[in-house]
């Protein structure tokens, strides 16, 4: 497989499969998703990886949710103890204590394997249902998406 054939997938399943649904419930970002709620954050990371030996590709995500006040003690914290180190002003995944999606799944850290030809709107749907049922009641937890 061309390397520049397991890219176009990747960036067809996010542009054209996976990003439209997450902006219909309320995220903004590309491949780092946010959703602001009332009294804090969800977050979303995916990462895409391929390989021309295997003739794969592989993406995963990553979730986190923080509260409002819990990522502004986290800012404050890092500009008294760790001031080289640069947060940004707004929350993403990796500073939000991430959870892996096949961690939640199955325990192991698996990616979603598939080849560029791969149907990507039923990979798409295979990957949202996992979103739905490991990492939304995780977020939901955390942050609520409804006052209480």
């Amino acid at each position: 497989m061309a390397p520049h054939a397991a890219l176009a997938a990747h960036q067809s399943l996010m542009r054209d499969h996976i990003a439209p649904v997450l902006h219909e419930r309320g995220y903004v970002g590309t491949s780092l998703f946010r959703r602001h709620l009332p009294t804090g954050w969800h977050l979303l990371t995916f990462h895409g990886s391929h390989s021309a030996a295997s003739g794969l590709a592989r993406v995963t995500f990553d979730f986190a949710a923080i509260t409002d006040a819990a990522w502004e003690e986290r800012r404050a914290w890092s500009a008294e103890h760790t001031p080289a180190v640069k947060l940004p002003k707004l929350p993403s995944a990796t500073w939000a204590d991430p959870e892996r999606i096949g961690e939640a799944r199955t325990g192991i850290d698996q990616w979603y394997e598939y080849k560029p030809t791969a149907d990507l709107a039923a990979l798409s749907a295979r990957i949202l249902k996992d979103l739905d049922r490991y990492a939304t009641p995780y977020m939901e937890k955390r942050v609520p998406s409804k006052a209480k």
